[in-house]
């Protein structure tokens, strides 16, 4: 058992790593990029709202926030809270009156993700996002690269502001996978290492398309004619999801994790056609990338093609008539 100098240093080592100070443009791009994705998740949501009004009320059962409802809302209603989404949505993305507007957005895409999975159908991929957003909704991420800071309605604050929401958002990623890989092993032991879990479940999704009409991954039946595979398949996923710590220790260690993750969604959307979007558009990992230096890197770019461009030697000579 360590002893209470070991833990003393442990627990100064964790207090730095979260105090670790960040700048506030990196948080801002963050907040832009997830707004940005969550708006288009909303606007693309519109069609599956418009059916939930043929459902048959019965099927209703509220989930989360959406419990405190005994019935569904009337068309009207739910459409209004999900068109409150989209707009705070851009306000969120824009960093505009952000004290109000982005608790607002973070509310109501929480209703609205929990009011779709109120009909029997729970959409795992949004809860990461959701998530998300309500940490961001509460910390300084509008201090820069908004409307809020070209209109002086922030102020300086400690670079340490913006590093432990950062710290935050990746610790919520990382906490996600490793209960994946938890609830594999809870629910099948080590066995399901041995591939077998993962290649009935693709031969149960391929078959369950067939029957219905739908369209499987082309991938799939020549998949399930190679079983080698699929323990090879199991332990990546495995180690991928319970080594998920790893991508906050170190930079490397992030770059090689992030990538093995988003090649491990690949790999589902094309042997099962099931899509995580969050994670394979990489917005889920934006947190973890020094989004301030490609940030740089293009105002740099910029600058210099104005330069090039208002310089005398870059300017047509007149003729003299």
């Amino acid at each position: 058992m360590p002893g209470p100098a070991a833990l003393t240093r442990w627990a100064a080592g964790v207090d730095a790593w979260w105090r670790a100070p960040a700048p506030a443009l990196r948080l801002a791009w963050v907040r832009v990029i997830v707004g940005l994705y969550c708006l288009v998740l909303l606007v693309a949501r519109i069609p599956s709202f418009t059916r939930l009004a043929r459902f048959d009320p019965a099927r209703f059962q509220g989930v989360g926030v959406v419990s405190l409802l005994d019935a569904p809302l009337p068309l009207a209603a739910s459409f209004a809270v999900l068109a409150l989404a989209q707009v705070s949505a851009v306000a969120f993305a824009c960093g505009w009156r952000y004290r109000v507007t982005a608790p607002v957005f973070a509310l109501a895409l929480l209703w609205v993700t929990s009011y779709r999975n109120s009909w029997g159908h729970m959409s795992h991929a949004e809860h990461l996002a959701v998530i998300h957003v309500l940490v961001l909704s509460v910390v300084p991420a509008a201090d820069a690269l908004s409307l809020d800071a070209r209109a002086g309605r922030t102020h300086a604050r400690d670079p340490s502001c913006y590093g432990w929401p950062l710290r935050l958002l990746m610790l919520t990623v990382a906490i996600s996978y490793m209960l994946a890989g938890y609830a594999k092993l809870s629910n099948g032991g080590w066995a399901w290492a041995s591939g077998d879990a993962i290649r009935n479940q693709i031969a149960n999704d391929t078959l369950r398309k067939l029957r219905l009409g739908a369209w499987p991954s082309p991938l799939s039946p020549a998949l399930l004619r190679q079983p080698w595979l699929f323990g090879g398949f199991a332990a990546g996923t495995l180690a991928i999801e319970l080594g998920a710590f790893v991508a906050l220790a170190d930079r490397k260690l992030r770059v090689a994790w992030i990538l093995a993750a988003w090649l491990m969604h690949l790999g589902i959307f094309a042997a099962m056609g099931i899509a995580f979007p969050y994670p394979i558009s990489g917005v889920a990992f934006a947190s973890f990338l020094p989004l301030e230096r490609a940030h740089a890197h293009v105002e740099a770019r910029i600058k210099a093609r104005h330069a090039r461009r208002s310089s005398p030697d870059s300017m047509p000579s007149s003729r003299q008539g």
